[in-house]
């Protein structure tokens, strides 16, 4: 399905790098036109088709000489259109492109020069838009030279606002890690003190459970005293009384050896326990701790990257401007020394 620019332009909110690269288009498609000593004569954007391959014209029907708010004030008035009066009808197009309003309100005659707020976009329009044929650019050569210097101009201050947007992004990028560093060191400061809370909870435990078990000792050995007391008074006894009495004595104590050991071992485990969760936690937050300066040291290589890019486009831009300056007066001087031969063969 064929697609005009027109409808192109209704459709997509252009930005100006992108205006430049279609009016740049269309620009040397009409150089080409002309240079085969054609002219359109009715150049509107529902005439430029798009392609795969850029930019084609739709012939206008022959004969027409329909009036648009594109057609030359001279063509309203009845002359006949030529390389001029196209391009006056870029002119508009160009103005249309870059703001997405329409040139002219009206008719082309009496409405007043439109202005688009950018100084170097409205001195190539008003070039073009020039009332007087006489006045207006009368080559789209000089048109795609000034299209040319125009686009360097504009891919600056994009380089300049890109620049801008990315020192931001990298403000913001070192206050989110400087904030993440805070929170991280937060909470490691909750979790270091929990894990200070625990062991000290552990190391109260083990303290009473010693001292529980340093008391029951201290029974023990109260109980066997008076267990040797009682066998030196069964000394008298029968023999089989008193290997009862030592039998009691001896279950009694090894009962109580056991539940010794049982606690010592519960100990154990709890301090073994202890240990392993401290050295987990120190795991944890080491891993931590390493992404995250490594997720720092990535972000400022990225960043720097960037403005070292930045800065050669920058340069970049500069030659190719002053190259198209030079190329500009070459042109220019070329021109009016080709003026000045014409003149004196006329005289």
């Amino acid at each position: 399905m064929m697609t005009t620019l027109a409808q192109y332009i209704e459709k997509v909110r252009l930005t100006e790098g992108e205006a430049l690269k279609l009016a740049a288009d269309l620009a040397e498609t009409l150089r080409r036109l002309h240079d085969r000593c054609e002219v359109h004569g009715a150049l509107t954007p529902e005439t430029v088709e798009l392609t795969e391959s850029g930019l084609e014209l739709i012939p206008a029907p022959h004969g027409a000489q329909a009036v648009t708010r594109y057609t030359a004030p001279e063509v309203v008035h009845g002359q006949e259109a030529d390389r001029r009066s196209d391009i006056f009808s870029f002119g508009a197009i160009l103005f249309e492109l870059v703001t997405g309003e329409r040139a002219f309100a009206e008719d082309t005659v009496s409405s007043p020069a439109p202005t688009s707020g950018n100084p170097a976009v409205d001195r190539v329009v008003c070039s073009c838009l020039e009332k007087n044929p006489d006045a207006r650019m009368p080559r789209m050569q000089r048109v795609i030279l000034e299209l040319k210097l125009l686009a360097v101009a504009v891919q600056r201050t994009e380089t300049a606002a890109a620049l801008h947007r990315e020192k931001a992004s990298s403000d913001a990028v070192r206050f989110e890690m400087q904030d993440l560093a805070g929170r991280l060191e937060e909470r490691m400061a909750l979790q270091l003190q929990a894990h200070e809370d625990a062991v000290a909870d552990l190391q109260r435990s083990t303290v009473e459970a010693v001292a529980q078990l340093k008391e029951q000792f201290s029974v023990l050995q109260s109980e066997l005293g008076a267990t040797h007391e009682v066998l030196a008074d069964l000394t008298a006894q029968p023999e089989q009384k008193i290997e009862a009495a030592s039998a009691n004595v001896l279950d009694y104590v090894n009962r109580g050896f056991q539940r010794l050991e049982e606690r010592i071992a519960a100990i154990e485990r709890g301090n073994a326990e202890g240990a392993r969760s401290a050295q987990q936690f120190e795991q944890i937050v080491s891993a931590y701790l390493k992404k995250v300066d490594e997720n720092l040291m990535s972000q400022s290589a990225a960043i720097e990257t960037a403005q070292s890019a930045i800065a050669q486009t920058e340069d970049l831009v500069e030659r190719v401007v002053e190259a198209l300056e030079s190329l500009q007066t070459a042109v220019l001087d070329s021109d009016g020394a080709a003026r000045e031969k014409i003149g004196v063969s006329v005289n």
